[in-house]
Parts: structure tokens; sequence; C-alpha cells
């Protein structure tokens, strides 16, 4: 097969990884100094022509690449229609009703509800990993409060900030806890 196939498929899978960038355009340099090196034209080209199809080819793959690979949004960050998942808590040890926790798509409440205002507003926040079964309202990382009132507090004001906002009691696509927090 010829070098330019083995660019093509490297600058495909490289923005996937850490670094991806910077080895993206080691292969396009790799690319260039292969092409050149070969002293023949490839496909009946001259040279110099065959060097710039190469590299015109790992680039323009290494793009659809990047473009294929760009996080997918929720349907609620386009529509505004949010999506909460309410759920017994994960842990709740020693209770005798576990506390519920909200969890939507991290993407379209925070179109309403910075991160950075979770602490001042519901002084707690819990952020779930993106699952590996995503669905459309919940393509990614999800973000949430827990305790009763904490998740109607969520509701009211992503309803008063302009969301309309879906409560389902079920438990969602299967997501772990990234993280979860109080601040006082």
């Amino acid at each position: 097969m010829p070098a330019s196939f083995w660019m093509a498929a490297l600058a495909y899978l490289l923005p996937t990884f850490p670094l991806g960038y910077f080895l993206f355009f080691c292969a396009c340099l790799f690319a260039l100094a292969a092409a050149s090196s070969q002293g023949i034209g490839m496909y009946g080209l001259a040279p110099r022509v065959a060097t710039l199809l190469n590299v015109a080819l790992v680039l323009v793959v290494g793009c659809i690449g990047l473009q294929l690979r760009r996080p997918i949004l929720s349907a609620g960050v386009r529509t505004g229609h949010i999506v909460l998942y309410e759920t017994p808590m994960w842990q709740a040890v020693g209770r005798r009703t576990p506390p519920v926790t909200n969890r939507g798509a991290s993407d379209a409440i925070e179109r309403y509800i910075r991160r950075a205002e979770f602490g001042a507003l519901f002084n707690r926040v819990a952020v779930w990993h993106a699952s590996s079964h995503p669905v459309a309202e919940l393509p990614g990382e999800a973000l949430g409060v827990w305790g009763r009132r904490k998740c109607q507090r969520l509701r009211r004001i992503l309803r008063e900030r302009g969301a309309s906002v879906e409560v389902r009691r079920e438990a969602g696509p299967p997501q772990a806890v990234a993280s979860w927090s109080r601040s006082w």
C-alpha cells in the first residue's frame, strides 16, 4: 500500500489521542518527507505533484477526522427543552427514604445556569461521566443536584430562565458519578 494510505489513516486517528494535533502536524511533515524522498512520481505523476497530492490527502482526511470527533450536542442545547432524569441517590446510607437526584445534559443546563453558579444557588453539584449508551437528550456528561428541595429549585430556575423542563422519573442511560461536592 502506498505511504499516502498510511498517512491518511494516521491523520484520521491521531486527533483522538492527547497531543493529537501535534502528532497530526508531524504526520503531515512525515508524509511530505516520504513523498519527496521517493524521487519518483506516484501514480505516474511528477515527484512534486505527487508530493503535493500526498500532503493534500493527509490534510483532507485529517480535517474530516477532526470534524467527526467534535462533541455531540444534546437536543436541549438546540431546542431549549431539557430532560432531567430523577432517580434515588446512589449513596443513601442510614436513611429510610433516599434523597433524589436530578441530572440532565450538562451543555443544555449550562446554557441557562453556569457551572460556577451552582455553588451559590444549590450549595452542591454532581457530575456524571458520559454514558456508553447515549441518548439524544443525554449524549455526554451530565450535571445535576441531589435533595428534593434542591431538585425543585433547579427545575424552577431553569424554567424562570426560559428552558422547557421535562422530568422523567427513570434511571436514564447508565452513567458513573465523576464527582460530587458541596460548597458552603
